[in-house]
């Protein structure tokens, strides 16, 4: 009977990760892309039906209860397959660098990117840098090495998938040493049999009037090996204005003496675009003033949104003496 765990080179006392990483380590080793030797399919089968059983919660008990006969009867009727490709796939992709999205969104590329309130204002044009998975050159994206021919898979004899015996039923699942092709391919040396590459580059995106933050702009840049790119928008706060849907709020501080008779004041919009406005008698602290379609254009209303300005009035914290004199005598004089 196989000793699952001396397969791995592990103690009972495993953890998962510890199981997990155990296989990735011999999976490498031992995988017929990387190892010519005879019995490397054999020693890779091995591993991989050790990882299965291990990894498996309700097989492992099964496995320590009973040994391999009784893990293979424990789960008669269930439904084998195992998320070995997933696993085994992840790890070689990470070995020839970084692959930014290929797994994200069903093979959409998600970046961020971080515009200014004056760019959401008016609208921006950014250069955004990089790495996109391009076909490889050097195998023209078949993945195998150039004046190489695929040999046959020996875990599977060709067929692309194995049968395995559970008790009474045969089950058949995908081989994870030709990944159901059926054939072993010798690897290209650029692209690690990946069949891409990445390759950095520069974009130039052009940003709406509008948008907001935590929105996605979708980029139909598409090829091969992915469907299109998403932008997350990201916003940087500012220290003269607040969003406030599409409205533009900005504050304004006068005086005292301002807010009872009036003034005027200019106010300058993200745009840098100033506009006048007239503080009316009598304003109190708080107020607003709104000016129409100032604000931000929205997009999908196919309108835009306001300019508001709330006052400020601060109170003197160390009046001057006549400035007390004449409080104290308008006081007087508001009774």
């Amino acid at each position: 009977m196989a000793d699952f765990y001396k397969i791995l080179g592990i103690d009972k006392s495993a953890t998962e990760d510890e199981i997990k990483k155990a296989y990735k380590k011999l999976a490498l080793k031992y995988h017929p892309d990387r190892n010519k030797a005879q019995d490397a399919a054999k020693q890779f089968k091995q591993i991989t039906e050790a990882y299965e059983t291990l990894s498996d919660k309700k097989k492992r008990i099964a496995y320590d209860s009973f040994g391999s006969k009784g893990q293979h009867d424990s789960d008669i009727f269930s439904h084998f397959h195992t998320n070995f490709g997933d696993i085994f796939g992840d790890f070689f992709r990470n070995q020839a660098g970084t692959q930014q999205s290929k797994k994200q969104n069903n093979n959409l590329i998600n970046i961020k990117c971080s515009l200014s309130l004056k760019d959401c204002y008016i609208g921006c044009k950014k250069d955004i840098v990089l790495d996109i998975p391009e076909t490889c050159s050097t195998c023209a994206g078949t993945g195998k090495k150039p004046k190489t021919n695929p040999i046959l898979c020996s875990v599977c004899s060709g067929k692309g998938s194995i049968s395995i015996n559970k008790g009474f039923v045969l089950f058949t699942q995908t081989c994870t040493a030709c990944r159901g092709a059926g054939k072993i391919i010798t690897a290209c040396d650029n692209c690690m049999g990946r069949r891409y590459i990445s390759v950095r580059r520069t974009l130039n995106v052009r940003f709406p009037m509008g948008v907001k933050a935590g929105q996605n702009l979708r980029l139909n840049y598409t090829n091969n090996f992915i469907r299109g790119i998403i932008i997350s928008i990201l916003i940087e706060e500012s220290k003269t204005f607040t969003r406030l849907e599409d409205d533009i709020v900005v504050y304004e501080t006068i005086n005292f003496a301002e807010a009872v008779l009036g003034t005027e004041r200019k106010i300058m919009l993200p745009s840098l675009e100033t506009v006048n406005i007239s503080i009316p008698a009598g304003t109190q602290f708080n107020d607003s003033i709104r000016i129409a379609s100032k604000g931000f254009f929205n997009n999908e209303k196919n309108s835009t949104g306001d300019l508001v300005v709330k006052i400020n009035i601060p109170v003197p914290k160390k009046p001057t003496k006549d400035c007390l004199e004449i409080i104290k005598k308008l006081k007087v004089m508001l009774i």
